[in-house]
């Protein structure tokens, strides 16, 4: 009875620790509009967390012809707004974005199941559209 009594103390400990750890959950976050998708990545690999937006034109046609400029916005679990943006070059018309998006210490406390508020400009056009989990 004693071994039980300190085992299940043992798996509580375990278990309260991993949730605050600071331990990212892999998952993806993802959208789409009329000429663009977009998909939100959040995973470990060895050691090192990556957070990054990648977005793609699937739009008819070429590519934009100018800079994209692009805008982020969601909350943290500490209902603060966070934003970020900013203007890339299109090379090709899949445009990577690596950041931590909305960190706040600590950096897991973005709120996922409220989605990622996305807005795309470029060649005269917008287009607004959310990612979302399918949690």
């Amino acid at each position: 009875m004693k071994y039980i009594c300190v085992l299940l103390l043992a798996m509580l400990v375990v278990s309260c620790s991993n949730s605050s750890s600071g331990q990212l959950p892999d998952g993806i976050l993802a959208g789409t509009s009329e000429n663009w998708r977009g998909q939100y990545d959040l995973r470990e690999e060895k050691g090192k967390e990556f957070r990054g937006i990648t977005l793609e034109y699937i739009g008819d046609g070429e590519k934009p012809s100018t800079n994209v400029t692009y805008a982020f916005s969601g909350e943290t679990a500490y209902d603060v707004d966070w934003q970020k943006t900013g203007e890339v070059e299109m090379n090709n018309s899949t445009i990577e974005i690596e950041d931590t998006l909305g960190c706040v210490y600590p950096c897991d406390e973005l709120r996922l199941d409220k989605g990622i508020n996305t807005v795309i400009e470029w060649d005269g056009q917008t287009e607004k559209f959310v990612l979302k989990g399918n949690k």
